[in-house]
């Protein structure tokens, strides 16, 4: 069974300095409440990952994801 969900790329609170970054986090945010008010989905651990300015490609770059992920 599931038990954890990964969501990827999320923008830090201070990423809404610009206007894009703004929308981009609050329809983010908006996501996060339909998944917390989704019967099925609420039981799930929610985990974030954030966005990070390399491309996630290889070993390397996924231990370093993973580092942050699961500290």
């Amino acid at each position: 069974p599931v038990k954890r969900l990964i969501v990827n790329q999320i923008l830090p609170p201070s990423a809404s300095d610009c206007k894009f970054c703004a929308m981009k986090r609050r329809d983010q945010m908006r996501a996060f409440e339909m998944i917390q008010n989704d019967p099925e989905l609420s039981s799930l651990t929610l985990i974030q990952a954030p966005l990070v300015d390399v491309e996630i490609r290889g070993v390397p770059a996924l231990k370093f994801l993973g580092d942050i992920i699961w500290k």
